[in-house]
C-alpha cells in the first residue's frame, strides 16, 4: 500500500468501529522511521487528523492505545508504508507517556516551539 490522496479521518475511524468494521483497521510501520513510528489505515486510506495532517505514532503500543480509546480492540498489521512524515511537519505525532496517556512526541513539541 502506498499513501493515497484520499484519506480517512479520526471520525471515520470511530464510525467504522462503532458500525462493526474494526477488522478493516491496520497499523503500518513507516519507511525510513528510525524511531519505530507507525501510521493507521482504514480501508487502505491513511488516517489523518481533522486539520489534514497524517497521524503518526511513536511505536505500535501508542497506536493500539489510540485505537482502544476509540473502542477499537481489533486490528491487523499492514505492510510498510512509503510515507515521509516528520513530527510537526505535516504530521500529528503521538506517543505514550506514563504508561497509557497519549501525548505529542518530543519532535512535535520542538516543531511547535520553533514554528
Amino acid at each position: 500500500m502506498t499513501a493515497r490522496k484520499k484519506v480517512a479521518t479520526w471520525l471515520d475511524l470511530v464510525n467504522t468501529v462503532v458500525s462493526g468494521g474494526a477488522e478493516r483497521v491496520r497499523i503500518h510501520p513507516l519507511c525510513g522511521s528510525d524511531g519505530g513510528c507507525v501510521a493507521l489505515s482504514l480501508d487502505e486510506r491513511v488516517v489523518h487528523d481533522s486539520g489534514g495532517r497524517v497521524t503518526v505514532f511513536r511505536g505500535e503500543e501508542a497506536a493500539a492505545r489510540f485505537l482502544a480509546l476509540g473502542g477499537c480492540h481489533t486490528y491487523s498489521r499492514g505492510e510498510r508504508l512509503q510515507l515521509q512524515a516528520a513530527c510537526g511537519n505535516g504530521a500529528r505525532c503521538l506517543r505514550l507517556q506514563r504508561g497509557s496517556q497519549l501525548d505529542a512526541c518530543e519532535g512535535a513539541r520542538a516543531a511547535q516551539v520553533t514554528a
